[in-house]
């Protein structure tokens, strides 16, 4: 599904986009609370089976752990998107996903599961630069046109409203990460987030000094380091094998 844009892209999706989406298989809504879905599929699964790759607003996950804190132990890790270290893009510091519900975000990264999080500093490497789309578009599917297309759509915006050359590609970096954990590099630190501060609300907090801590001392990372050509085989394979 297609939601409404990020709050950095400043983008306005219109009615005649609808008659460019490729044709998708399509599926009947799930009838559950998206909080109970959660909890019931992770406790019904072997601990260690689940991973969490929120890439919005953290709200459902943190009301799962309030409801079921079990949960906790029997997911493997959590991968999101949000937040970043040394930028923001919906405040000077916050970012979108992390800033719409600070609260729950505060909930998330306090919990004692492994956490990863692929925050701007870390996706506004994931350039879609006029090679990286020439290689979409040689896929040569409906579906590498529509990417394409949505390329263009979001290199304007960016220009006009982030002073980006090319448009930066958020969410697929945590799915990169997970396939092949050697596109991305992380560094071990202590997060939070800010929650009481009307200035800085929604900042993500991570301490990058001295050494870095061990897993057994410190279950959160942040992403640093993008491999460029790694990730974009990735992407390219992917939208070539969905066809």
């Amino acid at each position: 599904a297609l939601d409404a844009p990020k709050g950095d892209s400043g983008a306005v999706w219109h009615d005649e986009a609808d008659n460019q989406l490729p044709h998708v298989p399509t599926r009947p809504l799930e009838q559950k609370h998206a909080v109970n879905y959660i909890v019931e599929t992770i406790m019904a699964s072997e601990p260690g089976t689940i991973t969490l790759v929120p890439t919005g607003p953290l709200t459902n996950i943190a009301m799962a752990v309030r409801m079921e804190p079990r949960i906790v132990e029997r997911v493997k890790e959590v991968v999101l998107m949000g937040g970043g270290y040394h930028v923001g893009n919906w405040s000077a510091v916050a970012e979108f996903n992390i800033k719409v519900d600070p609260e729950a975000a505060h909930i998330v990264f306090n919990e004692k599961w492994p956490l990863t999080m692929v925050g701007l500093d870390l996706t506004h490497q994931a350039l879609c630069t006029p090679a990286a789309q020439k290689r979409i578009e040689e896929v040569g599917t409906p579906l590498a046109t529509f990417v394409s297309g949505l390329m263009d759509f979001f290199r304007k915006t960016y220009q006009d409203n982030q002073d980006f050359v090319d448009p930066p590609v958020h969410d697929p970096c945590t799915v990169a990460y997970l396939i092949d954990p050697t596109c991305v590099e992380t560094r071990r630190c202590p997060l939070d987030v800010e929650i009481h501060s009307e200035l800085t609300l929604g900042m993500t907090v991570a301490d990058l000094r001295g050494p870095e801590p061990s897993a057994e001392e410190c279950h959160t990372q942040v992403a640093t380091k993008l491999d460029f050509d790694k990730f974009w085989n990735l992407v390219t394979d992917a939208i070539e094998r969905i066809g």
